[in-house]
């Protein structure tokens, strides 16, 4: 049986914002997770990986850093930090990609992975792009002044909705950012901040193994009775394992900020355009000529 489809251009309050964010992830959790695992998977579980690598060498060391390890220690988790923008534009790609086919297609239970992946493909570059500009905007906004660092975070929240549905520009998108958002500012913030929280509460999950086993290898890396350097095998495979599914949680939990974002925008571009009344009225047009043709025939 098809579940109803939600419609993206509608005009929501914030109650209905979160329910529709959540409606939509109940009903394509599956078709939406395989996406995620078989397009972002591989690069999340590099990031994940290489993490716990790293980690593991400031965990299990007795203290006294050389060179060549401090170095190693530095090298990787630059190295993670590159990897994670990269793997971050790909789920942003792969989400928003999902999605706008969602409310596109009238068969959208039938989106398949290889579909998924072939409008994704053209965006995980400029989605790391947008990513790095508007990250560091953010930031400077936050750094100088805390107000102009909201305003930044809730304006170009927008940026990658409005690059992969609307197909437009960084500057073409930049600027439609501001103009959907104006007099919404304080809503898109609330929802963006109560979407953050959720996702944190979630992400607490998966990322405990991974606070237990650090804490763990702390406590015991102090004790003069245990031998950091020859540590069991079996507990750094566990540590890794625990690192790689904390970094599947955290990355893939960020759709429920970025389908909130997309029903935010649905929301206020019917609140300014009323582009799902212009669509109820062509899709009432051509049915009315169906109609008319079926009767000439």
């Amino acid at each position: 049986m098809q579940a109803n489809k939600i419609k993206l251009y509608e005009q929501r309050d914030f109650g209905d914002k979160i329910n529709a964010t959540f409606t939509f992830l109940r009903q394509n959790f599956i078709p939406l997770g395989k996406s995620l695992l078989y397009i972002a998977g591989p690069v999340v579980l590099l990031v994940g990986i290489i993490s716990a690598v790293t980690t593991m060498d400031l965990l299990f060391n007795d203290g006294d850093f050389s060179d060549e390890e401090a170095l190693s220690f530095l090298g990787g988790t630059g190295l993670v930090n590159v990897i994670s923008l990269f793997s971050a534009s790909i789920v942003i790609a792969v989400v928003y990609s999902y999605f706008c086919m969602y409310t596109e297609r009238e068969d959208y239970e039938n989106i398949s992975v290889s579909e998924v992946w072939t409008r994704t493909k053209e965006h995980v570059l400029p989605m790391l792009l947008s990513l790095i500009v508007t990250g560091m905007l953010i930031f400077v906004g936050f750094i100088f002044l805390i107000i102009p660092g909201f305003i930044l975070m809730g304006a170009l929240s927008f940026i990658f909705i409005l690059q992969v549905k609307e197909k437009l520009s960084f500057g073409e998108a930049f600027s439609r950012c501001f103009q959907l958002v104006s007099d919404n500012y304080l809503s898109t913030i609330g929802l963006i901040l109560v979407m953050i929280i959720l996702q944190a509460i979630v992400g607490s999950i998966f990322g405990l193994p991974v606070m237990l086993m650090t804490g763990m290898g702390a406590f015991f890396s102090t004790s003069s009775d245990y031998d950091v350097e020859n540590s069991s095998a079996v507990i750094q495979a566990l540590f890794i394992i625990a690192q790689v599914i904390g970094s599947l949680g955290s990355q893939f939990l960020y759709s429920i900020i970025l389908i909130a974002i997309g029903y935010q925008y649905g929301n206020l571009v019917e609140k300014k355009e009323a582009a799902g009344l212009m669509q109820d009225i062509d899709s009432l047009g051509q049915q009315k000529k169906h109609s008319s043709e079926e009767e000439r025939y």
